[in-house]
Parts: C-alpha cells; structure tokens; sequence
C-alpha cells in the first residue's frame, strides 16, 4: 500500500472540521429570515402556533379515521362470511387496530410538548401586540403653560414653564398580523424541518422604553412669559411665535424617547454541544415562561416529539399492500395460524395477491370500492340500511348491520353443525329389530321398541339416541357456545 502525504491528512481533517461546522450551522427558515421588527416576530409566532394546532387536529382526525376503517373493515368482513373476501377484510380490520394503537401512542407522547409550545407562542404573540400598540416614539401635545412662580409645588417661588405631553407612536405602527399585503412570513415558509433557530427579539428590548428630560434655561427671570408655538414644551420671550434660537430668554424641558431596537436575536433551538438535543428551558427562572430560551425549548421539544402521521390501509395501493409486513403477518395468522411467516417478495406477494386480487383494477373494484362505494342494502327489522361499510361505521346503523351479519354467521354454523349432529336410521338397525318377535326382548334390546298397535318390534330413534356411543356432541357444539362470544368481541373490537 502507497504511503501518504501528511498534507493529505491535514486536507481531510480541514474538510471533516467544516462538514461537522456545516452540520451544526444555525438558519432560518425563510419566514424567520423575513422578520425585522416586534410586530413580524408576532405574526410569526401566531402562524407558527397555527401550524402545530392544525397538525394536532389532522393527527387527532387520522386517529378517528383508523377507527372508523377498522370498524369498517369488519362490517365488510361480516357481510363476505366465508369467503377470500373476509379472510381480507379481517386482515385489514387487524392493520388498522395496529396502526390506530400506534397512532395513539405516538399522539399521547407527542401532545404535552405541543400543548406547551403553542401556549407559549400565543402568549408571546399577545405580549408582542400589546408592546407595539403602548411603545412610543414620540411626544405630542399643547403648548406651554407660563408661571411666575407661587403656588402650587415651587421652590423659592421659582418660575414654572408647565407641559403635558402625551406619548404616542408613529403612524406606521399598526401591527395587523393578518394584513394582506403580507407576503415575507407566510405559513408556507414557515419549516421547523429546516429551522435550527428561532427570531425572537432580545428580552431587555421589550421593558420599559428610556425617556431623556432635558431642561433649558437662558435669560433672567420675568421675561420667558410666553409659550413657544413652535417648540412645545418651552416658554419663551415675547411672542412665542418665531424660532427659539432667536430668542434670549429660555425656560422649559424636551422630552426625547428612545426607540426601541426591534431586530430579533437569533435563538438556537438546539444545543450546540450536541445538536440533537434541545436548548434549556428557564422555566423556574423569575418570568421564565417568557424568556426566548423557554420558547425556543418547547418548539424544539415538540419538534423532536412530532404528531404521528397514518394511512387509511384501504386507501394504499396494492403494490405497497404486497410488501406490507404488517398486512403478510395478519394474513398469515388468520390462514395459517402459528405458521412461519413469508419474508421474500414474491411469497408476500402471492399470498396478498390471493385474498386481494393481482391487478390494481380487481384490487380497487373488489376491496376499496367494496368499503367506499358498493352499498350494503338490507333490512333489519325496521331499519333500511343503505350505504356503503366506510359510511356505516361508527353509526348506530353500522352497529346493527355488524350483530347481523355476525348473527346470521353463527346460526348458519350452528344449523349445519346440527345437520351434522342429528342421528340417522340404518339399515342393519331397523331390520335387527323387525327379527325380534318375543315382546319382551324388544323393550329391552337397545335401539327398539315393541309396537303393540302392530304386534311388531320396531326400531326407536329415541333409544338410539340415549344408547350411541358418546361422541361428545356437547364438545362438537362448543365451538358456538364458548367461542361465539370471542368471535363476536374480535369483530366489534
């Protein structure tokens, strides 16, 4: 093996150091790169809110879904009794109450981490308005008031230039989040996916704004009598109108307010010693709830803790139904229980295709459209059903229609296994009893009776009955009397 360069070396640890830099680079997402000021950072975190509440209330929706295809499932599969047909159905039914238990699982761990993340942005967001509508940037109001001193809260008598101002905010200030020349933070843009970091303006921008007095004197006493009509807030010589520079007597004070710094602070979601990992909450801290590292610490969590996402199993195609392991497994207990289940391809397949059909065109005609489309029409009592499985589920009607097709199942099996218990009259048994001819011996032959009407011995099905050996009847019927109900509770649940 050639030696290598120790410049190689050095080459490829440069390039190892930058990948891991790359890898723990923070971004935006392009909503977040979009915002510049407090009111941007509010919608921002309003449609991020929006997003998580829409994603829980789809996961909750597929949810219900599951169930309702699962119920769906096993009305069909009741309805096809004793057909490939129901061996597929049931398989269905077995998938979607996997995949609903998973589901709801995955939901259980994922919702105390949304429930926080939103709770947050929203307050955040309601805080961010509040802030916008009371900052001020500046100072209006009337002109001046004079005093030559004398009542009132002076000192010595000194002489008072008094001015009320009122704090106000620009004109553009209107924080409406929903305007609709909004174009930069959209929730299209919005992708925690990419997202490393959050747009959060800095916790010492959002307290109380800074407010500079300054006061002005100039002149002698008893000659700044008049408000100034071009600088609020000073008393002035005689007239007040005119430039204040041109005048030599002075008395008064300017307010100035300071501005608040709007543009966001980049807060990391992750922690930067180990990426996969969230930022530290400050919750416990004084007004920690409030604090970005807090925020930032709940949308990572929910972000780690993502809702569960889940297809209908009917809605799949059959190419995705022939690898489906969860789908081969169920078949494979309902036909072969205990058996080894098929791992290659092309025995999933095969034995997928024998219960669903081997075109998408048989597979949509004879499975999805038997749950979607094809009514169930019967009448049971009263009650006129009318509808398609997936419509039927989860109504009182699809209740009724699954204990029929159930009931009817069972007293179908119980009929023939009666059929099947019933005692049948030989021919080697009647012609036994017709050769007896003393009476007494026929009553006590088993199998005959002695007919007096007659004068003949004659065989007696009830005495056969009683005097077969046991067969265990009672064993042969316990298929109806004990597993019924089990078969009735897998069906309904």
């Amino acid at each position: 093996m050639p030696k290598r360069h120790h410049w190689l070396y050095l080459i490829e640890a440069i390039i190892g150091v930058g990948t891991v830099a790359a890898q723990a680079q923070q971004q935006y997402d392009d909503a977040g790169a979009a915002v510049n000021s407090i009111c941007k950072e509010a919608r921002y975190n309003r449609l991020l809110a929006e997003i998580i509440r829409s994603s829980r209330d789809d996961s909750l929706s597929q949810l219900d879904a599951l169930a309702k295809a699962e119920l769906s499932y096993r009305i069909a599969a009741a309805k096809n009794g004793g057909t490939p047909k129901q061996t597929a159905f049931t398989a269905l039914a077995a998938v979607a109450a996997a995949r609903r238990t998973r589901h709801a699982s995955q939901l259980t761990a994922a919702l105390p981490h949304s429930n926080l993340a939103y709770r947050l942005l929203k307050q955040r967001e309601d805080r961010l308005t509040g802030i916008v509508r009371t900052s001020a940037t500046k100072a209006t109001g009337t002109t001046a008031s004079y005093s030559s001193g004398g009542g009132g809260p002076t000192f010595n008598s000194a002489h008072t230039c008094t001015y009320s101002p009122t704090l106000d905010a620009d004109g553009d200030a209107d924080c409406t989040l929903d305007a609709a020349t909004e174009n930069t933070i959209t929730t299209s843009k919005i992708s925690l996916a990419k997202a490393t970091q959050l747009p959060l303006v800095a916790e010492a921008n959002l307290g109380r704004q800074k407010v500079t007095v300054t006061a002005y004197g100039l002149g002698s006493a008893n000659s700044y009598n008049a408000a100034s009509t071009t600088t609020l807030g000073l008393c002035v010589t005689s007239p007040g109108s005119g430039a204040v520079s041109t005048k030599t007597d002075i008395l008064g004070a300017l307010l100035t307010i300071t501005k608040r710094t709007e543009t966001p602070t980049a807060t990391p979601l992750h922690d930067a010693a180990n990426p996969a990992a969230c930022t530290k909450s400050k919750i416990g801290e004084p007004w920690g709830e409030a604090l970005p590292a807090t925020i930032a610490h709940a949308v990572c969590m929910h972000k780690s803790n993502p809702f569960p996402r889940s297809d209908l199993p009917h809605t799949e195609e059959l190419a995705t139904l022939e690898a489906s392991d969860e789908l081969v497994e169920a078949l494979t207990d309902l036909t072969n229980p205990g058996g080894k289940i098929p791992k290659d391809s092309g025995a999933k397949k095969t034995l997928v295709n024998k219960y669903f059909g081997s075109t998408p065109a048989g597979y949509r005609s004879d499975i999805q459209e038997e749950i979607t489309t094809k009514k169930i029409e019967v009448t049971i009592r009263d009650t006129k059903i009318d509808k398609p499985p997936f419509e039927l589920a989860v109504t009182k009607e699809g209740i009724t229609a699954l204990s029929y097709y159930i009931g009817k199942d069972l007293a179908e099996k119980k009929q023939t296994q009666d059929a099947a218990d019933k005692p049948t009259v030989t021919k080697d048994q009647n012609d036994k009893c017709k050769a007896i001819k003393d009476k007494e011996k026929c009553k006590t032959e088993v199998g005959c009776k002695y007919n007096d009407k007659n004068s003949k011995c004659e065989e007696d099905p009830a005495k056969t009955t009683a005097a077969t050996p046991n067969t265990n009847t009672t064993g042969n019927n316990s298929f109806v009397i004990s597993k019924a109900p089990l078969l009735l509770a897998f069906l309904l649940f």
